[in-house]
């Protein structure tokens, strides 16, 4: 589902709350990563010369736009990206960057020069540069209703520990290690399409004892797709 006007608000207020860092603290790609993950819009990590295919790609939650930007967006440059904020220097008004630049300065990235982090600037410091948009993770292609016992699965994006501890059957969930990537093979041993309780329970490769996922349908639809 694409950004709402509030979920970008969120974003860069969240983004703005990370300037006094350092960029030992935060570079530039894990400075927007932690603002998109505040603002509860959270991805897997990418740096500079990976987003393009890891988090805009087929099932990226983000997509290349042309035209206007708007609130929130990525630009990416070639060794650097940051967020668009146009409004921020006039809502920081006292940020010595912005009054340097006279407000003029839309780009809040996380900045090397000086170890200074996060602070704004203007883009055509860092050159040309892409667009991206938060548009959400791309649906699994079918819902559990349609799945079936031997079927195969696979993660859209890496499934970490942290990311199962969300999940509505987190304790009925086996340990996955370092995560499950998206190549990772999953084969379904049960499902369920209970209104209200639909799910799908999948066998942990190359585990033994078996371990097993559960996983509701809702989680289903955002973390994986059939093979």
């Amino acid at each position: 589902m694409p950004i709402t006007p509030l979920q970008a608000s969120n974003v860069l207020q969240c983004a703005r709350g990370l300037i006094g860092k350092t960029y030992s603290d935060l570079d530039c790609s894990h400075f927007v990563c932690e603002a998109y993950s505040k603002a509860q819009l959270d991805y897997d990590y990418a740096d500079t010369s990976s987003f393009a295919a890891a988090c805009a790609g087929r099932y990226g939650p983000f997509k290349p736009v042309i035209g206007d930007r708007q609130a929130a967006d990525v630009l990416l440059f070639k060794g650097h990206m940051g967020l668009w904020d146009p409004e921020g220097c006039t809502i920081l008004g006292t940020n010595t960057e912005c009054k340097r630049l006279k407000n003029e300065a839309p780009l809040l990235s996380s900045r090397s020069g000086g170890n200074r982090g996060p602070d704004f600037g203007q883009p055509k410091w860092w050159g040309s540069f892409s667009v991206y948009r938060w548009d959400g993770y791309v649906p699994g292609g079918i819902a559990v209703k349609d799945l079936r016992v031997g079927q195969i699965v696979q993660p859209l994006r890496t499934i970490t520990p942290a990311r199962i501890a969300h999940w509505k059957y987190s304790k009925e969930c086996g340990f996955v290690g370092g995560g499950l990537t998206n190549v990772t093979q999953l084969k379904i041993v049960e499902t369920s399409t209970a209104p209200g309780a639909a799910w799908v329970k999948v066998q942990i490769p190359g585990s033994f004892p078996p371990r097993y996922l559960k996983i509701a349908g809702e989680e289903y639809a955002h973390n994986f797709r059939p093979r």
